[in-house]
């Protein structure tokens, strides 16, 4: 039934990292609404110097095939800057 279809695509991901974002908060936080809004992804993130603090619901898909993959990414460029 559909009712079954809605419980095994709609998720709710909880997660925080630790790494220095530092000079570039505004630019993540302008990254994250971007990213959410792109994907129809609802919550709350919390970006810091220190890093981020998140709770998001949205499909399935959307949280882990997008939004995991392009905040991995991002936050591996973050590190990146940091050894330079």
């Amino acid at each position: 039934s559909d009712s079954n279809n809605d419980y095994d695509t709609w998720r709710i991901a909880l997660y925080y990292c630790y790494v220095p974002i530092l000079n570039n908060v505004k630019d993540h936080v302008k990254f994250q609404e971007e990213l959410c809004k792109k994907h129809n992804l609802n919550g709350r993130i919390r970006v810091s110097s220190e890093g981020i603090n998140g709770v998001l619901s949205g499909h399935y898909s959307a949280l882990k095939d997008v939004y995991e993959t392009e905040l991995r990414k991002r936050l591996l460029l973050l590190s990146s800057e940091l050894e330079l």
